[in-house]
């Protein structure tokens, strides 16, 4: 027999929802997962996950108030979440909140690694049009982690911009 409990009802919309954000129908994500906050019938673990989610779907269609209330919502019940402060960095760089997107990276990174808050600060220079100091803070994060495509892909951008095309082809080669 099917679970027509809260709790059974609660972890179906979260399926859905998790669905639908693998699907990139982000509406949908946002609608099943609502429902699923709103069920009170998970565990912390599960809630966590459904506010994150919940998070990168508000953040995909522009609410982005809404995205920090969730990232905000899955810290409040898990501060030890690296994940959750360095998206929601994304989403204040993206609202032009650079102070609180310094600091969100920041408190991530350190739970993560510095080469993650060194690329957090260098998108967030790019933005500020501070191509040469990016460039910097992508390479000291090269040099602590050469596993991330991410960021030569990020530096070879900022070498585009500044017009060295040879460093820019070579970053995309690594990429």
């Amino acid at each position: 027999a099917p679970d027509t409990s809260a709790k059974g009802n609660a972890r179906l919309e979260c399926d859905k929802g998790n669905t639908a954000l693998q699907k990139q129908a982000y509406d949908e994500a946002d609608r099943h997962l609502s429902m699923c906050i709103e069920a009170a019938a998970l565990s912390d673990y599960n809630l966590v996950a459904a506010h994150f989610n919940r998070a990168i779907s508000r953040f995909q269609l522009g609410n982005f108030d809404g995205a920090i209330a969730d990232f905000s919502g899955a810290l409040k019940i898990q501060p030890a979440l690296p994940a959750a402060y360095l998206y929601r960095a994304q989403v204040y760089r993206r609202m032009g909140k650079a102070d609180l997107a310094e600091s969100d990276a920041r408190t991530g990174a350190k739970m993560q690694g510095d080469a993650a808050v060194l690329v957090s600060s260098g998108k967030t220079d790019v933005e500020g049009g501070r191509l040469e100091a990016a460039a910097g803070k992508f390479t000291q994060a090269i040099a602590l982690d050469a596993t991330v495509p991410d960021t030569f892909v990020s530096r070879g951008s900022v070498y585009e911009k500044l017009r060295k095309f040879d460093l820019a082809k070579v970053d995309f080669q690594r990429a």
